[in-house]
């Protein structure tokens, strides 16, 4: 790492901060024994349960109904002890509206205002949709 010099003055100064800490991946806590399976039919362990719940969620994203975002999106769920979504939270979201797929007025409303895009809130939106949903095997007491 390279010394800085500069001003000694912190309300002058800044920070940059490049990469991740760690690779950005799924973390589990709590009593649950991840080789158990799911509540849901036809599934195997709890991260082929989130892997097969966050496949048309990706698909969606993907069809270019919902507009083009940037940037990084981290939840966390709240599991309840009968495996189902309790919370979803947003631990880091640094979502942007890609402004090269912006479509601008994508409906008018009773009133006949415009409606505009926003590509981000759809986004969020449907993710956190889609994670309330999720069911897991019931969990320990």
């Amino acid at each position: 790492v390279n010394r800085v010099s500069g001003t000694q003055d912190p309300r002058k100064g800044r920070i940059v901060i490049h990469g991740w800490f760690n690779e950005p991946e799924t973390c589990w806590f709590g009593p649950w024994d991840l080789e158990k399976g799911s509540s849901t039919p036809g599934t195997g362990t709890r991260m082929e349960t989130l892997d097969a719940a966050l496949q048309p969620l990706v698909e969606t994203l993907g069809t270019g109904e919902i507009g083009r975002v940037m940037g990084y999106l981290a939840v966390k769920l709240e599991i309840d002890t009968d495996g189902l979504v309790e919370e979803v939270m947003a631990v880091c979201d640094t979502l942007q509206a890609d402004w090269d797929d912006f479509r601008g007025i994508i409906g008018y409303d009773e009133a006949d205002r415009p409606v505009m895009e926003d590509a981000v809130s759809d986004v969020r939106l449907t993710a956190f949709e889609t994670l309330k949903e999720l069911v897991f095997e019931p969990g320990p007491e």
